[in-house]
């Protein structure tokens, strides 16, 4: 029989362990609160509008040329979040406040306007609606902001090389070295307040960078230049084979055999265009997507070698493959995770969008978002603050909204239930706001930046000098809300016959990496 004092601690548990439970019990009840919040969303992005005369034009220089726009950031905190990074094809970073930039009517919409060398003093930049300054000699391919106040940007480039640049100053903090192709990706590891970062590039490396180590002077002494501190080598090529990459393979081999193939084709042949933490594991879980082998990867950076710097694959899938939607695999031009780490969204080279449970990605798609078009490496996507929604860029001039909450139960294929309309070009990326849910920027090969905005943003702004001719309205979509996909049976039994891994049984997603990879001691128990 147990003492009266264990009964007494089992009935009036301590102060601590009750507030070990209330933040439990927050952790769990914070995306319910969200979704409560962001109900009424659907309503107000079926009445997104954009003006004409707000877009941002790109121009180069030297001429009256146009260059594309790459990539596009909000920011956490700066500008109450709504400050969008925005990089293009000649190296310039240009950060436009929103806030500013839609209250009135620009003046001008060309970024040479906004050039930082013109205005000379940096702080000039709290006055203006945008800043625009040159970074790299070379195109940049991705942008992240980093810390919790935004305190610094980071700019992923062709010219092999990431720099940290400082938001506040604007100039050039760290050159972080290491790649030997162009880096197509740079992302923020969670809880590090910016101070280590993720990249991949066309190289096929993924590299882990921490700018708090000490680096070495660049020969202008002005920039500090950082090796990598962890460095993941070829991790989509063929020496992480699978199933479906031996017919890719094979060809490449006897392409190779015949004089087909450039010699330095095998540095940047599997090229990596994602990557993604996951934002629940402390930064030690990330998920990669490949360009040649069509597969997204879950790894553990805890289990690198630090001698052999080879590491084992936790999971892999091949969106389009596993589902036997696609006969053969099809590059991933972009991974990206929700805020909550609740969903996994790979957009494949196939004109689908494949939403995963990130803790069981090879047991397949969950969802499969269709009515895009995407033959490019360069078009990307986004989750809504809430997570509830998923916006994406199309090869066809337009860009998609899908609302995953009508989604009821898995393998279910939805559409779009919202067009937006109005860039010239293929719309390669968009961004949506985490402060303001009704703001979406998207950008494109028309070398324009066009701002979305909803019904309750509008009545705050004061809009008045622009005609009704040039607002763009959003369009929405009449199609089918969802149909089934037949899972293959063979897929299906191995689910149900699996009752070790059933989702009931599950509690978080370290359970489920302890249940597929056990510890060395939880072996030698089993045996």
């Amino acid at each position: 029989m147990l003492s009266e004092k264990s009964k007494g601690v089992g009935r009036n548990p301590s102060s601590l362990i009750k507030k070990l439970l209330h933040r439990e019990l927050a952790t769990v009840e914070e995306p319910t609160i969200q979704k409560y919040a962001f109900a009424s969303l659907r309503s107000d992005l079926e009445n997104l509008q954009a003006y004409r005369n707000h877009s941002l034009h790109f121009y180069t220089d030297t001429a009256d040329i146009l260059i594309p726009v790459f990539s596009t950031k909000f920011s956490k905190l700066a500008c109450n979040g709504q400050a969008l990074a925005c990089v293009d094809e000649e190296g310039y970073l240009t950060v436009v406040d929103t806030r500013k930039w839609l209250q009135t009517t620009p003046k001008e919409t060309d970024t040479r306007a906004y050039r930082l060398d013109e205005w000379r003093e940096p702080t000039t930049w709290r006055n203006k609606a945008a800043l625009s300054t040159m970074i790299h000699q070379n195109a940049i391919f991705d942008v992240c902001w980093l810390g919790t106040t935004d305190q610094q940007i980071a700019t992923a480039s062709g010219d092999q090389t990431i720099r940290i640049t400082d938001t506040t100053t604007w100039g050039q903090v760290s050159n972080l070295t290491g790649h030997r192709g162009s880096v197509k990706v740079v992302r923020e590891m969670p809880l590090s307040d910016g101070k280590i970062l993720g990249s991949a590039g066309r190289d096929g490396n993924v590299m882990l960078w921490d700018i708090r180590c000490p680096g070495k002077n660049t020969f202008l002494g002005q920039t500090c230049s950082i090796s990598p501190v962890l460095s993941l080598q070829q991790i989509h090529s063929p020496s992480y084979a699978s199933p479906m990459q031996e017919r890719v393979t094979k060809r490449r081999r006897t392409s190779n055999a015949l004089g087909m193939r450039p010699q330095n084709e095998a540095s940047t042949s599997y090229g990596v265009t994602g990557l993604a933490f996951h934002p629940q594991s402390d930064g030690h879980l990330l998920f990669t997507s490949g360009a040649v082998d069509g597969s997204v990867k879950l790894w553990d950076v805890r289990k690198v070698s630090s001698s052999s710097q080879e590491i084992e694959i936790l999971a892999t899938c091949h969106p389009g493959c596993d589902e036997e939607l696609t006969s053969r695999p099809h590059g991933i031009s972009s991974i990206q995770m929700d805020i909550h780490g609740r969903y996994l969204l790979a957009c494949s080279t196939d004109s689908r969008v494949y939403l995963y449970d990130p803790s069981r990605i090879e047991w397949g798609a969950c969802t499969i978002l269709t009515g895009g078009q995407n033959m490019s490496f360069y078009v990307k996507c986004d989750f809504s603050p809430d997570g509830n929604f998923v916006v994406t860029g199309s090869c066809n001039s337009r860009a998609y909204i899908w609302d995953l909450s009508i989604c009821q139960s898995t393998q279910s294929c939805i559409y779009p239930f919202l067009e937006l309309e109005g860039h010239q070009g293929e719309v390669s990326d968009v961004a949506w706001c985490r402060t303001e849910p009704e703001l979406i920027a998207t950008s494109g090969d028309d070398c324009m930046v066009s701002l979305w905005h909803g019904p309750k943003l509008r009545n705050t702004l004061r809009a008045s000098n622009c005609t009704t001719n040039s607002v763009i309205s959003a369009t929405r979509l009449d199609w089918t809300n969802s149909i089934k996909v037949d899972t293959p049976s063979r897929k299906r039994n191995r689910r149900e016959g699996d009752n070790s891994r059933t989702p009931l049984q599950l509690k978080s997603i370290t359970e489920y990496f302890n249940r597929v990879n056990p510890s060395s001691s939880e072996k030698k128990d089993h045996k």
